[in-house]
């Protein structure tokens, strides 16, 4: 049963995938490549992890690692999309890069370690250790 930070949460990702969608598309559209492009790519990562969050909940198959695993995919295009920031020594996307870099793998890290520490739980009848 989700409260009402999760949902408000979710509606978050949702919001965020809308607005950095659409103005992917209106950048690529105004001729700012590289800037739309970030942002589209950006933008339809997060309508997947929307739906892998709301959607993918139901399913038997969704876990944590799931999650985890999806966040460390992220890192792959975002080392890629960060190279011509460093190339042409643009200082505020090379900075909001290195942030992307580590704030996706430390979320992937996290829905990892709540994976581990579930499955140990459950693998002990014993109450998960969170903390």
């Amino acid at each position: 049963m989700a409260g009402p930070l999760t949902i408000g949460l979710n509606y978050a990702v949702l919001v965020a995938a809308i607005a950095e969608s659409v103005c992917g598309i209106l950048a690529l559209m105004r001729g700012g490549g590289y800037p739309g492009y970030v942002l589209s790519i950006f933008g339809i990562w997060l309508w997947g992890f929307y739906f892998l969050i709301t959607a993918g909940a139901g399913s038997k198959e969704f876990t944590p690692n799931a999650l985890a695993w999806y966040a460390f995919l992220l890192d792959i295009p975002v080392i890629l999309m960060a190279v011509p920031a460093f190339v042409h020594r643009n200082i505020p996307f090379a900075v909001a890069f290195v942030g992307l870099i580590l704030l996706v793998f430390f979320l992937g890290l996290g829905y990892h370690d709540v994976y581990n520490a579930l499955s140990t739980a459950a693998a002990t009848k014993s109450p998960p250790k969170l903390s």
